[in-house]
């Protein structure tokens, strides 16, 4: 059912990659292997190449790069919800952090999938990114939101290098999704626009 092009395989860095995939170095492997795949992969190889960079890339750890292969792919058209297509699926949704994901959300009235899409759109699941505006971590926390909600949880001094701990950023994270949630009466859209561009902005945008 899938099948992807030699040309990919013979491109600069795809032996390397795997090699170094082998050899216990993912951080490595993962440079050979976008390498490989070149720049605007989704123009230049089919959904079959593109899972395999996927599948490779997810291998060695590094979700953020291999979710955005497919995903772009997908939006001329996105596959069916066939079982053959379930490799597709799984690799552009991947369930990175998962069991810390659901850890964190357990206390809270929403759905662990609903906080593991959160973060997955806010991050990519890459723990120390930080946003143009500044937001932090895995669920891309703003500084000021951050020390706030950490002290309302007793939690103490925290630093900005700690928001890129995976546990607490999630847990400071999903804390604050939850007060969203009952700010706004357990409307989930609106908590998660809240989350996103802010309450202030909710707030407009629901009074227009």
């Amino acid at each position: 059912r899938f099948v992807f092009e030699r040309e990919f395989t013979e491109q600069p860095g795809f032996s390397e990659g795997l090699q170094l995939l082998r050899s216990d170095l993912p951080k490595a492997a993962v440079t050979e292997i976008r390498f490989a795949l070149g720049s605007r992969p989704w123009d230049r190889w089919s959904s079959s190449t593109l899972l395999l960079g996927a599948a490779l890339l997810g291998q060695a750890g590094a979700p953020n790069f291999s979710h955005e292969l497919l995903r772009r792919d997908f939006r001329s058209p996105p596959p069916a919800l066939k079982a053959e297509d379930h490799p597709l699926w799984v690799h552009a949704y991947p369930t990175a952090f998962s069991e810390e994901i659901a850890t964190a959300a357990a206390e809270h009235p929403f759905d662990r999938w609903l906080f593991q899409g959160l973060v997955r759109e806010e991050s990519a699941f890459t723990p120390s990114v930080k946003s143009w505006a500044g937001a932090m971590g895995l669920s891309q926390l703003m500084w000021a939101t951050a020390k706030e909600c950490a002290r309302k949880m007793g939690l103490g001094k925290i630093t900005r290098g700690m928001l890129s701990d995976p546990a607490l950023n999630l847990k400071i994270g999903s804390w604050y999704l939850a007060r969203l949630h009952d700010r706004w009466k357990g409307h989930l859209a609106l908590a998660i626009g809240s989350y996103n561009a802010g309450p202030s902005a909710e707030r407009r945008w629901v009074n227009a």
